[in-house]
C-alpha cells in the first residue's frame, strides 16, 4: 500500500472517522510545512524524508512508515510522498 491508502486505512480505524481527514498523496521535493498540522504522517518507501522539528526520519528502503508527529512541527522535503490524517475543527 502507498501513503494515501495507510492513511485512509488508519483513519477508518478511528472511533469517529469523520472527525478526520486525510490530504495528499502529496510529493514534496523543497523543505514545505504539513499544514494543518497533521496527527499522523505516511511517508511511501524510497526517498525523502520528513522533519519532526529539525529531526529527520528518512524514508525507508522498502517499507512504508507511520508516524506519530505529537505536538512537533512537521515538513517534508527530499522528494518525500507524503499523506498525513489532520483532526477537523
Amino acid at each position: 500500500m502507498g501513503a494515501g491508502e495507510n492513511a485512509h486505512a488508519w483513519k477508518n480505524k478511528q472511533d469517529k472517522p469523520e472527525d478526520y481527514e486525510v490530504i495528499g498523496p502529496h510529493k514534496y521535493d523543497t523543505r514545505q510545512t504539513l499544514k494543518p498540522h497533521p496527527v499522523r504522517v505516511f511517508l511511501e518507501a524510497g526517498k525523502g524524508n520528513i522533519n519532526l522539528g529539525e529531526n529527520p526520519c528518512y524514508a525507508e528502503e522498502s517499507e512504508d512508515q507511520e508516524i506519530d508527529v505529537g505536538r512537533w512541527v512537521c515538513s517534508a522535503e527530499g522528494d518525500a510522498v507524503v499523506a498525513y490524517v489532520v483532526k477537523k475543527e
